[in-house]
C-alpha cells in the first residue's frame, strides 16, 4: 500500500512538473510600462499569442491599430517614402504609401483568422481602420482637387457640414499658399471628424478582451507608469503630435467617453 501511495505521489508530482513547464511568461514593452503575459503552450502557440496580443488595450496604441497611421507619416529610413524631413510637405506619393499601409493592416484583421471569442475586439479595430482609411482618402482627394465638398461628405451619422462647420469655414477662407493651410485639413478637420467617429465607434471592449484571456488561460499584468507620468514633457518642449494622439487614445481606452 505504501508503495502504491509513493508511486501515486510521484506520478502527481511529475504531472504537476510537466504542466508547470508548459506555462510561459512573455514581456511586451510599451512606452509607459511593461505588459507581462503568461500562457499555456499546450493551448496557445507563441505565434498565436503575438498575433492576439496586438489587440491588447495596452499594446494596440503602439502598432497603428488604435492610434492609426497619420497622413503625414514619412519615415526617413523607409525607402518607400520620399522627401522626409522637418520641413517636409505632404505629397501624394507618401499619402499613397500610408493608404496602402492602412489597407494592409486592415487585411490582417480578417475575423476568420481569429478565435470566435476574440472577434468583437477584432471588429472594433476593423471599424477604426475603415474610418481611418476613409478620412485619409478624402484628404488625399481634397489636396489633389481642392474641392471642399470632398471634406463635407457625410459618413453614416457623421455630417462634417454640421459638426465641423468651423473647421470647414477656416479651410474655405484659406489659400493653398498659406503656411497653415495643410494643418487646417490634416490637424483641425482630421481631429474634429476623428473624434466624432471614435465616439460613434465607442470605447475599447475591455470586458470582451478579459473574457477572451480567461477562456484561453492567458493572464496579462501591467507594471504601469500612469498615462500622465509617461508623457511628462521636458521643460519648454511641447508634446509631439504622436504623443498628443497617444494621450487622446489612452483617455478613450481607460476613461471612455462620457
Amino acid at each position: 500500500m505504501n508503495i502504491l501511495r509513493v508511486a501515486s505521489f510521484l506520478c502527481l508530482a511529475i504531472s504537476q512538473s510537466l504542466a508547470a513547464t508548459k506555462i510561459v511568461t512573455v514581456k511586451y514593452p510599451y512606452p509607459w510600462g511593461l505588459d507581462t503575459v503568461t500562457f499555456n503552450r499546450a493551448i496557445t502557440t507563441r505565434t498565436q499569442l503575438n498575433k492576439w496580443m496586438r489587440l491588447s488595450p495596452y499594446l494596440s496604441p503602439q502598432n497603428d491599430l488604435f492610434v492609426t497611421i497619420d497622413i503625414r507619416r514619412c519615415i526617413p529610413t523607409d525607402r518607400a517614402y520620399v522627401g522626409c524631413g522637418p520641413e517636409a510637405k505632404l505629397n501624394t506619393h507618401n499619402i499613397d504609401i500610408n493608404i496602402s499601409k492602412i489597407k494592409t493592416l486592415r487585411e490582417s484583421l480578417d475575423p476568420a483568422g481569429y478565435p470566435d471569442d476574440l472577434k468583437p475586439v477584432v471588429e472594433y479595430f476593423i471599424k477604426i481602420q475603415d474610418f481611418a482609411l476613409l478620412r485619409m482618402e478624402r484628404q488625399r482627394e481634397f489636396f489633389v482637387t481642392h474641392n471642399l465638398s470632398t471634406l463635407t461628405l457625410p459618413y453614416e451619422n457623421i455630417d462634417p457640414k454640421i459638426s465641423c462647420a468651423a473647421e470647414l469655414r477656416a479651410i474655405a477662407s484659406s489659400s493653398s499658399k498659406d503656411r497653415n493651410f495643410e494643418n487646417l485639413v490634416v490637424v483641425d478637420w482630421e481631429n474634429c471628424v476623428n473624434l466624432l467617429g471614435r465616439q460613434r465607434i465607442g470605447p475599447y471592449p475591455k470586458d470582451r478582451w478579459s473574457l477572451f484571456l480567461r477562456a484561453h488561460q492567458i493572464t496579462e499584468s501591467n507594471a504601469d507608469l500612469s498615462a500622465e507620468e509617461s508623457f511628462v514633457q521636458e521643460p519648454h518642449r511641447p508634446p509631439s503630435p504622436r504623443q498628443i494622439r497617444l494621450q487622446v487614445s489612452l483617455a478613450i481606452i481607460f476613461r471612455d467617453f462620457p
